[in-house]
């Protein structure tokens, strides 16, 4: 069995994972034949004109939080369990 430790504690960083969506996510790649990032960016972003809405992290440039991602631990990632 192999345990890991969180990369977080709670209720210290907006970090947020939840497993059943990640494998939805699996799922409709499989059925949809396309990446999940492409699904949510076609079939939701585009067609609503989000343009400033972002799958990852936003550009600095567009950023509200005072700093850079990094700077205000905005700027971590959980490979496929994000966003």
């Amino acid at each position: 069995m192999v345990r890991a430790i969180p990369s977080f504690g709670a209720f210290n960083t907006p970090a947020y994972s939840d497993i059943t969506f990640q494998l939805l996510g699996y799922a409709l790649e499989g059925i949809k034949g396309k990446s999940f990032r492409s699904m949510v960016e076609d079939g939701v972003l585009k067609p609503l004109g989000l343009n400033h809405t972002y799958y990852d992290t936003a550009p600095d440039s567009v950023g509200l939080i005072p700093g850079s991602y990094k700077d205000t631990n905005w700027g971590f990632r959980l490979g496929d369990g994000s966003p």
